[in-house]
């Protein structure tokens, strides 16, 4: 049985160019978030699993699974496994890695074998090509800004068809209202 529920987003924000981000450390790396990354980090952490179930939205719910795109040969970036990390740490839930961003069939394939609520923290570049996969090509969202971190797109089980939502997560100055088109 498939999800009822799966929630993509992009990871947090990264360093601008010519800049470093920080990992969980403290320690400079151009693998790692921003600041204001992991700002966002922690900010989504009570976005997905706020005090009393009061979520910002009705479309959000607390995710069971958590998936992010893994570290590979292809892409040294930490970013979706950081942004990951806090909302993991709140829910005890371990976060699965073991996909590369480029594995869009795979990783959809793990999250369409789950039950529940999962969230997916994946590339921007590929989330519609993983929205695609994970719809069997019956959504087709509009690619990803490069300059937007604070869209959640929710795909609803909906009797057997997923029924597709965007919405803006408005968790830090600067974010801005409405979706991808």
């Amino acid at each position: 049985m498939p999800p009822r529920k799966i929630m993509i987003i992009r990871h947090g924000e990264k360093p601008l160019a010519g800049e470093r981000g920080v990992d969980r450390f403290g320690e400079q790396s151009e693998f790692s978030l921003s600041v204001r990354g992991w700002q966002r980090a922690g900010a989504l952490a009570r976005f997905f699993a706020p005090l009393h179930d009061r979520f910002a939205h009705d479309l959000i719910a607390r995710p069971g699974a958590i998936v992010a795109a893994g570290v590979g040969e292809d892409s040294q970036s930490r970013r979706h496994i950081e942004t990951a990390g806090p909302l993991s740490a709140l829910l005890g839930v371990a976060v699965e890695d073991c996909f590369l961003k480029h594995q869009t069939s795979q990783a959809a394939e793990y999250v369409l074998g789950l039950s529940g609520v999962a969230l997916m923290v994946w590339e921007h570049k590929k989330i519609a090509e993983l929205v695609e996969v994970l719809t069997g090509g019956a959504v087709k969202p509009h690619p990803w800004p490069e300059n937007r971190f604070d869209i959640v797109l929710i795909l609803d089980d909906v009797d057997g068809e997923w029924r597709f939502s965007q919405i803006p997560e408005l968790l830090l100055a600067g974010d801005l209202e409405g979706g991808l088109d």
